[in-house]
C-alpha cells in the first residue's frame, strides 16, 4: 500500500424535512486505502447510513445514484448487497440507479473537486502540510466554516470488507453491463432494469415497488454464510445471520410487474428480437 495514498469518496445526501422542505448534506469520506473495488465502498456506506438515519428517523427507502464502474459499484457483489440491504442496514430498503457512461459531472464531483482545490490552496499558502490521508483528514475537520463534513475510514476496515465480499460464493448476474437500475425485493432477491424508472407506480408510499414493465427478478440461492461475517459484527454494525453466500438462478420477470399493463401493449418480446 502506498503510505501517501489518499482516497476521497464524496457524497451528497438529499432528504425532506417533516415540513416537506428539500435539504442536502455533503460529506467527504477519506481513507488511506489504495484499493479500487467494492470493499472500500461498503466500508464507506457503513459510515454514511447511520448519518442518514439521524437525518431521517422514519427513513423507508435509501436511493443511491452513482456512476457505474464495474470494479466498484456494478458487479455481482454489489447486487448481492442491494438484495440483502434490509438485513444489513436496519430494515431499510434500497434502490441503486447507475448513470450512463459519459453522463458528465454531478453534485458529488463538485464536492470532491472543491475539497481537493481548497486543500491544494491551503498547502500552497503554507497553512498546512498534507502528506497522507491522516493529514488530509486533520485539515478537513479544521475547516470550521465549511458546509462539508469529513469522515475517515481506515484501510483496515476496507480490507475487512473486501475479504468479506471475496468470501461470498456467488455467480454474476446475467446482463450486468446493461443494468442501470437495481432494487431489493427481499433477502437474496433483486429486480433489475436496463433503464432507471421514476414513475408513480414504482415510487409509491415512500418505498420502491418495481411495478412497471421492464423489471426482471434475479435470485441468489442460499448456502452457508461466510465465516468472516461473525468477525465483522460489532455494536455499530448490523450485518445479520441472513447474509449468506450463494449461487445465482436465471433471471425471470419480477412478480411485481403489472401483467395487465403488459397485455395491453399488444407486443410480444423474445430473446434477440
Amino acid at each position: 500500500m502506498d503510505k501517501g495514498a489518499v482516497t476521497l469518496h464524496p457524497t451528497v445526501i438529499y432528504h425532506r424535512t417533516d415540513e416537506g422542505q428539500l435539504e442536502h448534506k455533503s460529506h467527504v469520506i477519506m481513507s488511506d486505502t489504495a484499493m479500487y473495488n467494492s470493499g472500500p465502498v461498503l466500508a464507506f456506506m457503513k459510515e454514511i447510513v447511520p448519518i442518514v438515519h439521524r437525518l431521517v428517523p422514519n427513513l423507508k427507502t435509501f436511493h443511491y445514484v452513482k456512476d457505474s464502474p464495474t470494479s466498484q459499484y456494478r458487479n455481482k457483489h454489489f447486487f448481492y448487497l442491494v438484495a440483502n440491504y434490509q438485513n444489513m442496514f436496519d430494515g431499510v430498503q434500497a434502490s441503486w440507479q447507475y448513470f450512463k457512461a459519459g453522463h458528465g459531472k454531478g453534485p458529488c464531483d463538485g464536492v470532491g473537486g472543491t475539497a481537493k482545490r481548497q486543500a491544494d490552496s491551503a498547502v500552497k499558502r503554507h497553512i498546512c502540510s498534507i502528506q497522507n490521508a491522516d493529514d488530509f483528514y486533520a485539515w478537513g475537520i479544521s475547516q470550521s466554516q465549511s458546509n462539508v463534513d469529513y469522515i475517515f475510514v481506515s484501510n483496515t476496515k476496507c480490507v475487512e470488507m473486501s475479504e468479506f465480499l471475496k468470501n461470498l460464493n456467488i455467480m454474476p448476474v446475467k446482463g450486468t453491463m446493461s443494468v442501470h437500475s437495481v432494487v431489493s425485493l427481499g433477502p437474496n432477491s433483486i429486480a433489475v432494469r436496463e433503464t432507471s424508472c421514476y414513475c408513480d407506480d414504482c415510487f409509491k408510499d415512500g418505498t420502491f415497488h418495481a411495478k412497471c414493465n421492464g423489471w426482471y427478478r434475479h435470485t441468489f440461492s442460499e448456502s452457508s454464510r461466510s465465516d468472516l461475517e461473525n468477525d465483522l459484527m460489532d455494536a455499530n454494525e448490523s450485518i445479520t445471520d441472513s447474509l449468506a453466500a450463494g449461487s445465482s438462478k436465471s433471471m425471470e420477470p419480477t412478480e411485481h410487474i403489472d401483467t395487465a399493463a403488459v397485455e395491453t401493449t399488444g407486443q410480444q418480446y423474445e430473446v434477440n428480437s
